[in-house]
């Protein structure tokens, strides 16, 4: 955290600070976690998972990342109470299942995000504003053909000026 500690006590002209991304910052959450575990008493062996550290019982190693994110937010909360930063944290998603808790209800695929549930409601409990950002990707001839044609996304959106020249340079090359 020393980089945020540096944004909280020097003078600076910044205004917003981008956590990119919340799958990185658990990555290094994570090896400063293994790290004090193998330095500590408290794992058997070496801890080279979370799942072991603690000797592997009620979830230590787990505990121990959500303890790390915890020291993480209150940093970025220095920031934007001291400096009045503007946080942006940026995340990765994967499809994952949702078990639909209606009797008789068909589960469905959802973005889930790349962090640990418990890291994941640590985040959405500090936002002010949690939100999903996603891009279609249009490959292939008939793909562009069809952009072209309706001048419409995959889901209606309106081609932008400047992808649609492309597109038309692209299929006018070939």
């Amino acid at each position: 955290f020393s980089h945020l500690s540096t944004l909280g006590t020097s003078p600076h002209e910044y205004r917003t600070l981008v956590l990119d991304t919340t799958d990185a910052a658990t990555a290094l959450c994570t090896a400063h976690v293994l790290e004090k575990a193998q330095q500590g008493a408290g794992t058997r062996g070496k801890a080279v998972y979370l799942t072991d550290v603690g000797g592997g019982f009620n979830n230590a190693g787990g505990g121990a990342l959500d303890e790390e994110w915890v020291k993480l937010l209150a940093w970025l909360d220095r920031l934007k109470e001291a400096k009045g930063m503007n946080i942006i944290i940026l995340g990765h998603s994967k499809l994952g299942k949702f078990r639909n808790p209606e009797a008789g209800g068909a589960d469905f695929d959802m973005w889930i995000p790349r962090v640990t549930e418990a890291v994941w409601h640590r985040i959405v409990g500090w936002a002010d504003v949690v939100g999903l950002a996603k891009k279609d990707i249009i490959t292939g001839r008939e793909g562009i053909l069809s952009y072209l044609k309706t001048g419409k996304g995959v889901k209606g959106q309106d081609m932008p000026e400047e992808a649609r020249r492309y597109a038309e340079r692209v299929l006018a090359a070939r």
